[in-house]
């Protein structure tokens, strides 16, 4: 049974947004890397041809490719922190070499930022560790005895 993202958003509401709220984000962070992690190499999208992916760059405006790398790149957990940097360096293989060009080219695509809490940080990292492996009684244990659990 597939559900829509609105199913599980109403489902998701529901929950205590301290505990259960948090449990259930990284569980469905774990699953996600596990499934990633066993999905066959045969499954996995073609490399695009990189004469395609120029001749495409050409016609597509760059603010809509800015924000189509922003949503791929959050869409595989890579947070913005980091996605500024893919953003630029995207710009700069594009011939754009000034840094206030860049700057100004990325500010201007319109991409929201979406920096994590500090609650969020753990969540992500106890469903590494979990996705891992590691026993989930370990897990809360280590962030325990760091007294941010």
């Amino acid at each position: 049974m597939k559900m829509t993202p609105d199913e599980i958003e109403a489902i998701f509401l529901q929950l205590d947004a301290e505990d259960q709220a948090a449990h259930i984000g990284a569980s469905w962070v774990a699953r996600a890397s596990h499934r990633r992690a066993e999905k066959p190499e045969a499954d996995l999208p073609l490399v695009i041809d990189p004469e395609t992916e120029t001749a495409f760059a050409v016609i597509e405006p760059i603010e809509d490719r800015l924000l189509r790398h922003a949503e791929r790149s959050r869409s595989v957990g890579i947070e913005d922190e980091v996605l500024g940097g893919f953003l630029a360096s995207e710009l700069s293989s594009l011939g754009y070499s000034d840094v206030e060009e860049v700057e100004k080219l990325i500010a201007e695509a319109g991409v929201d930022w979406h920096f994590r809490t500090a609650d969020e940080r753990r969540v992500a990292a106890i469903a590494e560790l979990l996705s891992l492996g590691m026993d989930p009684e370990t897990a809360r244990a280590s962030f325990a005895s760091l007294e941010v659990a």
